[in-house]
């Protein structure tokens, strides 16, 4: 002990040393055992993360159960929610039937309570009839035709498998109802309308609140066409349209715009584009021998488009538009002065490149129907992309020199299956762009090929038939879309 106490006290420089390097490893030791004390509680800290970790992967895998448990679930209740709106559409339908059933029967009531008023007067009305002047006789109840039910061709719920846009329809009904919907972007609703067996339950499906308001600006021009291409498809429809003589046709259900109304003075629009398809069309039908005789064309002069005369035009004579019809050889023997109830102008151009040069070399009238494409298309190495742009480019370039334009969708040609896709292709891009004149669905028939009646021996240019129809259908959109 005394020896250590005396080394502690002594001074030297050799112990000063040894007592500086014993504080130094104090120190080290010191630093190590912070160093050790940091790394034990950083791993502690990782070793409780990788804890939080697994425990996070096991939620992530419970949840996948559980979201899988919940898709699962979602397609059950998405099932019932299908079967619930076909018992909703069933009993709307029920209710419907129940409906029309109570109608004819207070109408079988009304007319039983009024059957002795009704015999008593009947005699002063025939009386008064025969006192009339024949000219009259149009407005004669006795000349009006009125028309509702599946059973009636004349209706749209008529069973007649009609191609629209290159989908088959069961009925006009059907085909109305889904442009209708996929208008209004409703894509599934539509194809759930296809399916539809029965007219009336596409019709209950198209019943929708959340419509496109622009749809009531393009409905009756859509019918016109559904209507025409039914009379194109459907023997029985054709048949009554041409019994129907110069009667006054009429819709008798209770829908103020299509119909006669509730009130019976509604603005009764289906019996009046029936009445213009009967008119338009007569010529290619067999009538009766008082309407042939006044819409028959004269075998003397084989260009004569009379046909597409109106003699119950709902357009006053103050309305008539002022229309160029701008096309290729297609246009070349349309008579412009024998399209009744329109102002015609007719200019031939091969191209759209010609078309354009001819419109800047005039001036331009209130409304511009173009019908080219076809030549533009003509040629294998053809771009489909830059006969679109050019057409679209034509039109901008028409319409700010103040004339709406009426892009004609060309007939297929039937000779060159390569030239007719390229056609239809085009046709397809242009009905997505403007307001366009489908005349190629005209063309075809139901089975889906070329109505080869319509054509010369070339298989492109048309006959005099075919000259009658394009005309009749341009005539028919720009009234119906003054």
């Amino acid at each position: 002990m005394k020896l250590l106490a005396e080394s502690k006290e002594c001074k030297c420089e050799q112990c000063k040393k040894t007592l500086d390097e014993n504080n130094s490893l104090k120190e080290a030791v010191r630093k190590v055992s912070d160093t050790n004390l940091k790394l034990v509680s950083e791993n502690e800290r990782l070793y409780s993360e990788l804890k939080e970790k697994e425990n996070t992967e096991k939620q992530i895998q419970q949840l996948k159960v559980e979201n899988n448990s919940l898709k699962d679930s979602v397609t059950e209740k998405l099932d019932l929610v299908m079967k619930l709106q076909n018992n909703v559409i069933e009993s709307k339908n029920k209710l419907i039937q129940v409906q029309e059933d109570n109608i004819t029967m207070n109408e079988v009531k009304s007319d039983n309570q009024t059957k002795w008023s009704d015999v008593v007067k009947k005699g002063k009305q025939e009386d008064a009839a025969k006192s009339n002047n024949k000219s009259s006789r149009g407005k004669d109840p006795d000349n009006t035709i009125k028309f509702r039910g599946k059973k009636n061709p004349l209706s749209n719920f008529y069973p007649c498998k009609i191609k629209y846009k290159g989908i088959s329809f069961r009925s006009v009904e059907h085909a109305y109802v889904h442009e209708k919907l996929v208008f209004s972007e409703k894509p599934e609703l539509a194809k759930l309308a296809i399916k539809q067996q029965e007219a009336r339950d596409a019709k209950t499906i198209g019943q929708i609140d959340s419509i496109n308001v622009e749809w009531h600006n393009k409905k009756t021009a859509i019918m016109k066409d559904l209507v025409q291409i039914k009379y194109e498809s459907c023997q029985s429809f054709r048949d009554a349209i041409i019994s129907s003589g110069k009667a006054h046709i009429v819709e008798d259900v209770a829908d103020e715009f299509w119909g006669r109304g509730k009130e019976g003075n509604g603005q009764n629009i289906m019996g009046k584009i029936l009445e213009t398809l009967r008119n338009d069309n007569m010529l290619h039908s067999e009538g009766t021998p008082e309407v042939k005789q006044s819409h028959a064309v004269s075998s003397d002069n084989p260009g004569d488009t009379s046909y597409v005369t109106r003699s119950h035009s709902p357009f006053p004579p103050e309305d008539t538009p002022h229309v160029l019809i701008l096309g290729n050889s297609l246009i070349k023997d349309i008579i412009p002065d024998k399209i009744k109830n329109l102002h015609v102008t007719k200019s031939v151009a091969y191209n759209i490149s010609e078309a354009r040069e001819v419109c800047h070399n005039m001036k331009l009238p209130e409304r511009t129907v173009l019908q080219l494409v076809t030549n533009d298309v003509k040629y294998a190495s053809s771009s489909v992309s830059k006969c679109v742009e050019e057409i679209e480019s034509l039109v901008t370039e028409l319409e700010c020199a103040g004339t709406k334009v009426h892009v004609i969708l060309p007939p297929p040609v039937t000779r060159d299956d390569e030239w007719a896709d390229r056609i239809s292709e085009v046709n397809d891009r242009l009905a997505e762009k403007f307001d366009t004149i489908d005349m190629y669905s005209r063309f075809i028939s139901a089975n889906g090929k070329p109505k080869y009646r319509l054509y010369n021996r070339d298989g492109v240019h048309l006959s005099q038939d075919g000259v009658r129809l394009m005309a009749a259908t341009i005539k028919n959109h720009i009234l119906w879309n003054v």
